[in-house]
């Protein structure tokens, strides 16, 4: 169980950092990944999108387990790893919902958001671990759902 303190460390690196790389699995068994920009939810939820022509979309098709990573950057020595499981968005009012969330956060993402070929996705957390190693003793925490 993730306690509020926790849920709000976590919540704040990933409102806080605009790309992470996720990793889904092909259909040779080996692991995929890809950068790619990402937005959040105060549930924890992580959300994406993804043209239906890419590897990580044809990938989700048959095999929902993602695994994502936040945070490289060595000034902050803050990550997230998280897994979980994705869903494709299908429904208008949750793909508008997430596209606006996901413009908001990155307005660059504006050129792909309307197009007919891109998918929206949310991801679920399964487990997660945060690691600040700026702190003295480091603060590690791993969570599952």
């Amino acid at each position: 169980m993730i306690t509020d303190e926790q849920k709000q460390q976590v919540l704040n690196l990933l409102r806080t950092e605009f790309i992470c790389v996720a990793s889904t699995i092909g259909s040779n068994g080996f692991p995929e990944s890809a950068a790619l920009a990402f937005t959040t939810f105060d549930d924890l939820t992580i959300a994406f999108q993804t043209p239906n022509t890419t590897r990580k979309y044809k990938n989700l098709q048959t095999n929902a387990h993602v695994s994502i990573v936040v945070g490289w950057d060595v000034q902050k020595m803050l990550t997230v790893q998280y897994e979980g499981e994705a869903r494709e968005l299908t429904d208008e009012q949750e793909i508008n919902k997430t596209r606006m969330a996901q413009l908001a956060k990155n307005p660059a993402s504006k050129k792909y958001a309307y197009l007919p070929e891109n998918k929206y996705f949310v991801v679920t957390p399964k487990w997660l671990r945060y690691t600040d190693l700026q702190k003295h003793p480091t603060d590690i925490f791993e969570v599952s759902f």
